[in-house]
């Protein structure tokens, strides 16, 4: 018994000597936490301590890459998704600041929410274009110390990964939107530059070759965008609406069914099409093209609303009514789609039920002659003469040049916009 009690006793000893003597190495640094009184940071060599009332925690002091992904918001108030590895290592001069925030979690851990932390901060005192691409080491660094200083580490250098071509992109529209072409500019030319083969990036500088007034340079830049993806809809879009302004219905036609070729499960391409289809007057393969847009996105008002204008264009006035009711349950304000209601119910000879319609499209605006001129005949087939003469006198403002509504608007007994602006000198 006395045998194991002095064994217990040698052991304990033994314990005692090695809890309470620390060494540290050239290459790590330490923090003793003691059990009473505030922590300290050991420097290299032995130290002393007492024994089992107090922690040693080592942090080694060669430089390490922490790897991490956040959202970034920038000095311009631009956001976006990057992933970076920033070069860092433990200064034992600020070394405290980390070990109390630490808390006792796996280093690892902690080390990415920090860099995170930091890394956040030090965006906010650059522009998007600089993260994306332009700022250099010096200027990283001259925006990093401080936060990292203030989180317990010291960086030493940081490489941010491309950023996804259609975040650099939208970041150039924004600057477009806020006058800086040239920021603009550069930022989808280096988009192209990380990105050749991405249709978003060549779309990206259509835009703003398209802003600049380049309009050859723009569509060659869409062009590239469809070669590249056939399907690609942003590019798409602007260049439809460029070719459908200048009746090029037949490449328009074209560059649409490679896209539909590629994929037939595309709303947006059959809405296109639909419309192609009916600028060309062939009116049949419009109505296929807009009932197979609905049927892939019903919830789209768009295609409700395009598909009713057709069946307005045919004479069919109850499926028109049908299609434009649910364009505007979709979507109330829906000004267009309001006035073609309006119309439809007008022409099965209801009057009074379409005149709400037409009252809200002209809310929804922008009033048009044509929905003036329509609201004011509807006030007249229900035998409001007054409301219809204020409406077409609002028409008559908004274009004079319209002498079959200056004769209508005599025969009603009401003044001209400009006979009533003279009577008023």
């Amino acid at each position: 018994m006395k045998k194991l009690i002095a064994i217990g006793g040698v052991v304990f000893v033994l314990a005692a000597c090695y809890s309470s003597v620390s060494y540290i190495g050239g290459e790590e640094t330490a923090i003793l936490d003691p059990r009473f009184g505030d922590p300290l940071i050991l420097d290299r060599g032995i130290h002393f301590h007492l024994p089992f009332l107090s922690r040693v925690t080592r942090y080694p002091l060669a430089p390490e890459e922490v790897e991490a992904e956040s959202k970034l918001e920038t000095r311009d108030n631009l956001n976006f998704r990057a992933k970076y590895r920033l070069g860092q290592s433990f200064d034992p001069e600020t070394l405290l600041a980390f070990h109390l925030r630490r808390g006792g979690r796996p280093l690892k851990e902690v080390r990415r929410q920090l860099t995170e932390e930091a890394v956040q901060k030090a965006a906010t005192q650059l522009r998007a274009d600089e993260i994306l691409g332009v700022a250099t080491r010096e200027r990283w660094m001259a925006v990093l110390i401080p936060p990292c200083r203030s989180v317990g580490i010291r960086p030493v250098s940081i490489t941010v990964n491309p950023v996804e071509s259609k975040a650099m992109v939208n970041a150039a529209l924004i600057y477009l939107q806020r006058n800086l072409p040239a920021a603009a500019l550069d930022l989808v030319k280096m988009a192209i530059e990380i990105h050749p083969q991405d249709p978003m990036a060549h779309y990206g500088l259509g835009r703003v070759y398209e802003a600049q007034g380049k309009v050859r340079e723009a569509e060659d830049e869409y062009v590239q965008a469809l070669f590249l993806d056939p399907a690609a809809k942003e590019p798409m879009a602007r260049l439809v609406g460029d070719l459908l302004k200048r009746k090029e219905f037949g490449r328009t036609q074209r560059l649409l069914a490679a896209a539909l070729e590629k994929d037939r499960t595309s709303a947006d391409h059959h809405n296109w099409m639909g419309i192609t289809m009916q600028l060309q007057s062939r009116l049949d393969d419009a109505r296929q093209s807009f009932q197979m847009a609905v049927e892939l996105d019903p919830k789209n008002s768009e295609y409700q609303a395009n598909q009713g204008a057709l069946f307005l264009a045919r004479g069919e006035y109850k499926s028109a009514e049908a299609s434009l009711k649910e364009a505007i349950r979709l979507n109330p304000g829906y000004g267009l789609a309001l006035y073609n209601l309006g119309v439809s119910i007008a022409e099965q000879g209801r009057d009074q039920e379409a005149i709400p319609f037409f009252e809200q499209a002209e809310k929804s605006g922008p009033a048009t002659p044509g929905l003036l001129n329509a609201l004011a005949r509807a006030y007249r087939e229900v035998g409001d003469l007054p409301r219809a003469s204020a409406a077409l006198r609002r028409s008559l403002t908004i274009n004079p040049d319209q002498p079959e509504i200056q004769k209508l608007l005599r025969q009603l007994g009401g003044p001209s916009p400009a006979a009533s602006a003279k009577k008023g000198r």
